[in-house]
């Protein structure tokens, strides 16, 4: 993230499961150089969610009960995607991808969606939030995602924030190694 009074960036690297025997079971690692830790994990194994802190554990508490349904399915996105162009054959590692890119009305759906939650409590976040913009690459060969760009624009207090994410899939269908 850049803009306002401190730059900060963070390196995310982790793996999960979403099928068979193990299926949710994951952890997440975080690490920054400019922020007020160093390593933030967050593991969910065997029915236990655990987060430490620079190594320290913070909590460990039962995992909430799975989720048959897809969180994401809350929303309606199609109405708030303001443009979509599709490219084949880009390489990526030698491997051959399709690239998906667009832009989003990311204050129109956060308002679609806490007007659903909120029950059109007025909130308006047009001036906090910008437009965000979205490079997906696919696989040509497994349709999977693998890697995604997302930079979006905010506005908080004051400042303009910018948030730049990229990040990649690795690998799929295979042994995740927990930390």
């Amino acid at each position: 993230m850049t803009g306002g009074p401190q730059d900060l960036s963070m390196t995310m690297t982790g793996g999960g499961y979403v099928r068979g025997k193990r299926a949710g079971d994951f952890y997440m690692v975080a690490t920054a150089e400019n922020l007020p830790f160093g390593e933030l994990a967050l593991t969910s194994k065997a029915g236990r969610v655990s987060v430490t802190l620079d190594g320290s554990p913070i909590v460990s508490v039962p995992s909430p009960p799975a989720q048959d349904e897809n969180p994401l399915a809350v929303a309606e996105f199609s109405q708030y995607v303001k443009d979509v162009q599709v490219e084949h054959g880009k390489l990526i590692d030698g491997r051959p991808m399709a690239k998906v890119s667009g832009t989003i009305d990311t204050a129109g759906l956060a308002q679609g969606l806490l007007g659903d939650v909120a029950g059109g409590s007025g909130l308006d976040l047009s001036d906090s939030l910008g437009d965000t913009r979205v490079v997906l690459y696919l696989s040509e060969a497994t349709h999977l995602p693998m890697r995604c760009l997302i930079d979006m624009g905010l506005h908080m207090a004051g400042e303009k924030v910018e948030m730049h994410l990229d990040f990649a899939y690795t690998s799929y269908d295979k042994r995740v190694e927990f930390p």
